[in-house]
């Protein structure tokens, strides 16, 4: 009886080791692996669909997972979708991304981004990027966006910057506008501007030659915390009426630039009376 015993005993110890061998190949076996989203697309790892949003600054991203263990796909700062509608802008990511994708998953994200071309239109709300997807437009502008000092700032700098850096407009009157940015709004409120208040500026933007120094002063304060620099009511005026950058934007940028070695031949922030 003590040998049955034993011999059970050890029949279990080896269904055991089986079993804890069994599991450990099954672990090392869906290990994930990581891949950069083109490479992964080109090597049939994933398929990827790309639409436009209606903000100016997001993509929805469709990929599926069609290998039988789990991945991570990368998709890297710099990365550029294209249309392939010549009318119509290309977008660059501008923060890291990472989709973890379980055996045959398919997820959708928004993926943060600019528009690379500012004299053509923004891609319409659903308008598929079929023109294809590459790591960059150069390779000074993926320096750029991988700035930490860029990744800090406000989209609207953000986007102020790439179209420089890729246009070099010659005058302030060559950028196109932009509003505040939701980023920037949502700072001004949390500060206790109220929006209908932000609005009002918009429609009445001569008040700032109104307003008491130190009224504009306390703007001035509210907006750079917000990560919008503004100087004087001049500067408040083009903002609200144009969407330009002020000249206090044009400086950071100026700085981002020099940073990532982009020229600056002629660049408007240099220029007096832009």
């Amino acid at each position: 009886m003590n040998m049955n015993y034993g011999r059970k005993i050890r029949i279990l110890v080896g269904l055991l080791t089986v079993l804890i061998l069994s599991t450990a190949a099954v672990a090392v076996a869906q290990e994930v692996q990581t891949w950069e989203l083109i490479s992964a697309y080109e090597a049939g790892i994933v398929e990827v669909t790309v639409r436009a949003t209606p903000s100016l600054h997001q993509v929805s991203i469709w990929v599926r997972n069609d290998e039988g263990t789990p991945i991570e796909v990368e998709i890297l700062p710099g990365t550029v979708f294209s249309t392939g509608d010549a009318d119509y802008q290309r977008m660059g990511v501008i923060h890291h991304v990472v989709i973890l994708l379980d055996a045959r998953e398919e997820k959708e994200v928004l993926v943060p981004v600019a528009c690379l071309d500012m004299d053509l239109e923004q891609p319409y709300d659903g308008m598929i990027f079929q023109g294809g997807i590459v790591p960059g437009i150069s390779e000074a502008v993926s320096q750029l966006i991988t700035l930490p000092e860029f990744q800090g700032l406000t989209f609207r700098i953000q986007q102020f910057a790439l179209w420089t850096a890729i246009t070099q407009p010659a005058a302030r009157e060559d950028y196109p506008g932009l509003g505040l940015g939701a980023d920037v709004i949502d700072v001004l409120v949390d500060y206790g501007l109220p929006e209908d208040i932000i609005a009002a500026f918009y429609y009445v933007p001569d008040v700032v030659y109104e307003m008491p120094l130190a009224d504009l002063w306390f703007l001035e304060l509210l907006f750079a915390e917000a990560g919008l620099p503004v100087e004087g009511a001049d500067e408040f005026f083009v903002l609200f009426t144009t969407g330009w950058p002020t000249m206090q934007e044009l400086e950071q940028i100026a700085h981002l630039l020099d940073l990532a070695d982009i020229p600056l031949v002629g660049f408007v922030a240099t220029a007096v009376g832009s």
